[in-house]
């Protein structure tokens, strides 16, 4: 890499210790596993940054064999070296959406997107599920190997059915992806919901049950934002050789000091004790009387179900750390509300529950968000960091993958030689690959691509 070059701020492999005390005489740090990949640390650092291939330009077999997902027009040219700044900037961009698509197609495929919107009933490693209405007090101490995952999140989506479970999900993370136009904050396992089922013998819970309960989730998971967390204890005890981590590969890596969670950048999402969705057995009333032509996909028909389903939006009046309380009345004012129809909602005050296309339930909570942000400097700048923060993650990779490009050729960096014919193909009006066309880290139907 170039003396210039920027260097990646990864893990300083230099300063991890040999070892340090077992848990058993440091009793108050708590493990964590960190992988090299994961909602954790959601962005490519990539090393070494060569790509799909390392040195050489692919041969004519391996180009043929590539037909299905690459336009041969520009698959089979080669690349002038060098290259002119407009050029250069068209390479810059298409890394740059390399660089996303590579962080959302990824983590669609981790166990809290594939897993944790699966409602299968009280079955361990997919949606956290619950017999009864009544947190355990231990819970979070049960499930610490999990509890990234209910940090950073803005609302818990409590499921009473098992209709639509995944594709729910599926449908948040789109338009979460379309809100930051393809480029969401993944890092610390940011997104904005969680899921969670109920599966109680007796009936799902009722309204006025699952608003205790929720107060409940937020205060046992708010007393473990403080916990000292280790994210690197098990390669502590074995490191020799601090190349031994250099496939540590994912962008931003975690400090490798004792801190809380809380200081490593995980907490309960602003929104997230002030409201909540909730689905129940008439998720589907919305579509009932929709048809939709029989030649559709089940991409293209998810299109159109999805947005219509019926969800409930509860306010649950803890909302001192509001700007201002939550007010469903301009949801009331615009026609978007419908017979809430539950015999449990008798005796629930009046403007406390909604029920809502699932569409204007999520404008609904990013518009809150927004409002929040503009409201509130801390929100507001919390916001700002996460996004330099990815930004400045892209800016590196991109600045490394172009260094060595420029040390052997952008048709022998795998990364430049797919982003240059992306650029060349979009001059032409086309498109280089089949993940432009297809998008699948927006698809609906499943979430492998």
């Amino acid at each position: 890499m170039p003396a210039n070059s920027t260097r990646l701020k990864c893990l300083d492999y230099n300063r991890l210790p040999k070892r340090i005390d077992s848990p058993a005489q440091s009793p108050a740090v708590k493990e964590y596993p960190l992988t090299c990949f994961s909602p954790l640390t959601p962005y490519m650092a990539t090393h070494p940054p060569y790509g799909i291939f390392k040195i050489g330009i692919p041969n004519m077999k391996v180009l043929q064999s590539w037909k299905a997902t690459y336009n041969p027009n520009y698959a089979m040219s080669i690349t002038r070296e060098s290259l002119s700044d407009h050029m250069l900037n068209l390479l810059r961009r298409e890394l740059e959406d390399i660089f996303y698509e590579t962080a959302a197609i990824n983590i669609r495929l981790t166990d809290f997107f594939k897993h944790r919107w699966f409602h299968m009933g009280a079955t361990p490693g997919v949606m956290p599920y619950f017999s009864q209405p009544r947190l355990p007090i231990n819970y979070f101490l049960h499930q610490y190997n999990h509890l990234p995952e209910y940090f950073n999140k803005q609302l818990v989506v409590y499921f009473e059915t098992s209709k639509f479970d995944r594709q729910i999900g599926r449908y948040i993370f789109r338009e979460w992806l379309r809100l930051h136009h393809g480029r969401p904050p993944f890092q610390r396992h940011n997104f904005p919901a969680m899921a969670v089922c109920f599966t109680c013998p007796q009936g799902p819970p009722s309204v006025q049950q699952i608003v205790p309960f929720h107060r409940g989730f937020c205060n046992r998971l708010s007393e473990r934002v403080d916990d000292p967390v280790d994210f690197y204890a098990r390669y502590r005890l074995k490191v020799k050789n601090p190349d031994e981590y250099s496939s540590f590969g994912s962008w931003p890596m975690p400090s490798t000091e004792f801190l809380s969670w809380k200081e490593h950048g995980f907490a309960l999402g602003h929104l997230f004790r002030s409201i909540f969705m909730v689905v129940d057995d008439q998720v589907r009333d919305g579509n009932s009387r929709t048809p939709f032509p029989l030649e559709m996909t089940p991409e293209e028909s998810n299109g159109l179900t999805l947005p219509a389903l019926m969800v409930l939006l509860v306010r649950t009046g803890d909302d001192a750390h509001l700007s201002d309380p939550i007010d469903f009345w301009p949801l009331h004012e615009a026609g978007q509300t419908f017979e809430i129809n539950r015999s449990d909602f008798r005796g629930c005050a009046e403007g406390w529950v909604v029920r809502v296309r699932l569409d204007v339930a999520l404008q609904f909570i990013f518009d809150l968000i927004h409002r929040e942000e503009k409201a509130l400097p801390h929100i507001r700048q919390a916001a700002e960091k996460l996004e330099e923060e990815r930004d400045e993650g892209c800016k590196q990779w991109v600045e490394r993958v172009l260094a060595h490009a420029r040390e052997v050729g952008v048709d022998s960096n795998g990364f430049t030689w797919h982003g240059i014919r992306r650029a060349q193909a979009r001059l032409h009006g086309d498109i280089f690959d089949n993940v432009q066309s297809e998008r699948p880290w927006e698809h609906l139907t499943h979430w492998d691509h």
